[in-house]
């Protein structure tokens, strides 16, 4: 039973689903919670379903404990993201080959997930901006500094690296002088963000999160900050101001119908093109209908929500949620010829 079933009273019965997790730095099968780079998909299986873990490293396959994925009646990967786990990627992808199942979110269509990858398939989606990025190998200001010339990047960039998460960057430059202040890993690869200021008319800043869960698109947040880079500490910030609860209780309440156009059909051309079956976008949607891209991928965790009891209304999202999951699985188990619930 998922932890949303918990918080929503249900009670568990049903199908049997391998949920694939591992990183390319397990030693072993250890736990899922160990693993880094997997999403939290496994929380939000409904009561329909019995989930069990299939915890991969990248030298599975030359272990003498193996698993039996063809004995489940579907397989969900939770392995996300390929700047971390590309062996591991391998090793799941050839599993869910091999087992005969049905998978979401197959572990052959991750690797085209990274930061770069997925800006290059969006920058010609209609009605969503995409600033310019590029993966530089080595994190020296030299190289970096090359790299943003040649790709004619537009300052100021924002300097990351690959693979971080959370609001996580190295820093702001203004100009190719500032990648001198910078602490970077020479050893590891780094982006080159193109800054895009999305301040709204009233001075801050606003920042949504929406999951695609099958065809269905579920609002999570929309947070509200003083800084651009936003994220879960602005919580607080939003704590004492009544109207942006308000205006995020709708957004997250009203789920799917709440999403106005021209955005819904922004948002549903880039489900199109991303192609996976469960993943997440941060964004913000500006003034003139445009959607400003920050990430999109499925290494978004939907979990955990807040305690805080003027927060209740964010878990509003998780029955919507629930529906959408189970509707994705009975179709992929349908499709593969397999029985429906009684």
């Amino acid at each position: 039973m998922s932890v949303a079933d918990t918080l929503l009273g249900r009670k568990g019965r049903g199908r049997s689903i391998g949920v694939i997790a591992g990183d390319d730095d397990a030693k072993g099968l250890q736990d899922y919670f160990a693993s880094f780079g997997c999403n939290d998909v496994f929380l939000l299986l409904s009561q329909r379903y019995l989930p069990e873990r299939i915890r991969l490293s990248a030298n599975y396959f030359r272990q003498q404990r193996r698993y039996a994925p063809g004995r489940y009646d579907v397989l969900v990967n939770s392995i996300s993201d390929p700047d971390h786990n590309a062996r591991t990627l391998e090793v799941a992808a050839r599993l869910a080959r091999e087992s005969g199942r049905p998978v979401l979110n197959a572990p052959a269509r991750i690797p085209g997930m990274t930061r770069e990858r997925v800006a290059a398939r969006l920058r010609e989606v209609e009605g969503l901006h995409v600033p310019g990025i590029i993966r530089v190998p080595r994190g020296e200001a030299g190289k970096l500094r090359a790299a943003a010339e040649r790709a004619d990047l537009r300052w100021p960039l924002i300097v990351r690296r690959c693979g971080t998460h959370g609001g996580e960057i190295a820093g702001v430059v203004e100009d190719p002088r500032g990648l001198d202040g910078l602490t970077l890993d020479p050893r590891a690869p780094h982006y080159l963000i193109e800054f895009a200021d999305f301040r709204s008319p009233d001075g801050f800043f606003r920042k949504r999160r929406i999951f695609f869960i099958g065809d269905r698109l579920c609002p999570r947040h929309l947070l509200v900050s003083e800084h651009w880079n936003v994220h879960a500490s602005a919580r607080k910030f939003i704590l004492g101001h009544p109207d942006w609860m308000a205006a995020e209780a709708a957004f997250v309440e009203g789920g799917e119908a709440e999403i106005a156009e021209p955005f819904r059909s922004t948002l549903k051309r880039v489900r199109a093109a991303i192609g996976l079956d469960y993943f997440g976008i941060d964004c913000s949607f500006l003034e003139d209908g445009r959607i400003l891209l920050f990430e999109c991928n499925p290494a978004m965790n939907l979990f955990p929500f807040s305690d805080e009891p003027a927060l209740a209304y964010l878990k509003a999202m998780l029955p919507p949620a629930l529906d959408a999951m189970d509707a994705l699985i009975e179709a992929r188990i349908a499709e593969a010829g397999g029985p429906a619930l009684p």
